[in-house]
């Protein structure tokens, strides 16, 4: 599971990766923050797609999250719904 954080400048980029996310299955925690299960191979392809077009000062960050840590986390307002990642069917939509 990752833990996917970024800061990025420009508005249509920001935009154009949030979707990209979203496509990949990945679930929205924080404006910047997404959740999911993702593959090297498609870690790739957000990379290879988007290095090109960051600005100098732009992050971007895959975090490697156990499940058990996601499972057992605390939150305090509105609880993203992350059951889609925590079962075994995963449906990525391209």
């Amino acid at each position: 599971m990752k833990l996917i954080t970024y800061d990025i400048s420009k508005n249509n980029t920001r935009r154009k990766l949030s979707d990209a996310l979203k496509a990949y299955g990945c679930i929205r925690v924080q404006k910047s923050v997404f959740l999911g299960d993702m593959k090297r191979r498609y870690l790739d392809d957000i990379i290879n797609k988007f290095l090109p077009v960051f600005d100098k000062d732009d992050k971007l960050y895959f975090i490697t999250v156990a499940i058990d840590d996601i499972e057992d986390m605390l939150a305090i307002g509105e609880v993203p719904d992350i059951t889609s990642l925590l079962d075994d069917s995963h449906t990525i939509f391209l």
